[in-house]
């Protein structure tokens, strides 16, 4: 896609997705990248690792729950970047997969769109 508010559009989806990762699980992501092509948008993020260290480590009467709150914390995550993405393109989200993890330490994140993100007036 090429857009005069294409910068513009990528800065927004990565200050969304930097956003979301300090506030659910306070990990500060500051090498973010968002690609978009038609109806897609990838966010590609490093450091996966700085992930790790924010999960909490609980427990209630001797059973842990850091991952039922890890999952928690996930679907929050989920349901806010869609939000947030029809927000800045004006289109709905259809699908979206998150935290998928590359080599590297790095993780993509993909959602689909309805229709082709255009220019935000």
């Amino acid at each position: 896609m090429q857009t005069s508010n294409q910068p513009a559009i990528q800065k927004m989806i990565c200050d969304a997705y930097s956003e979301g990762q300090r506030r659910l699980f306070g990990a500060v992501r500051t090498d973010v990248e968002a690609v978009l092509h038609q109806d897609k948008i990838f966010i590609l993020a490093g450091n996966a690792a700085t992930m790790k260290d924010a999960y909490p480590r609980m427990s209630i009467r001797g059973r842990r729950i850091d991952s039922v709150l890890q999952e928690m914390k996930q679907r929050e995550y989920h349901n806010d970047m869609r939000s947030m993405l029809a927000e800045i393109t004006g289109h709905a989200v259809l699908s979206g997969q998150s935290n998928i993890f590359i080599d590297n330490g790095l993780t993509l994140d993909i959602y689909c769109m309805d229709k082709t993100v255009h220019d935000i007036p």
